[in-house]
């Protein structure tokens, strides 16, 4: 298992994580990687890697992907009203 990673006691994997304002969140998967089968009853998804994956790069990119999720379309609009008069 890389850092942050671990497996519930439940068999599904989940990931730890800080965001670039420190608030910490977790993402989870019946996937380690891709190829892995996911058991039965359950459903699939994304891999809890590829998941890794594209949180570092939303983190690279200084994307808040937590906060985005929950604002609202009004929220949304000031926000890039404000950004574009600079």
């Amino acid at each position: 298992m890389r850092s942050g990673e671990s497996q519930r006691s439940d068999g599904k994997y989940e990931y730890k994580y800080a965001d670039s304002n420190g608030e910490r969140h977790s993402v989870y998967s019946w996937k380690l990687v891709a190829t892995d089968k996911v058991p039965e009853g359950k459903q699939g998804g994304t891999s809890l890697r590829d998941m890794e994956k594209q949180i570092q790069k939303d983190l690279e990119d200084n994307l808040l992907i937590y906060q985005t999720r929950k604002m609202t379309l009004n929220s949304f609009w000031d926000q890039y009203i404000e950004l574009k008069k600079e």
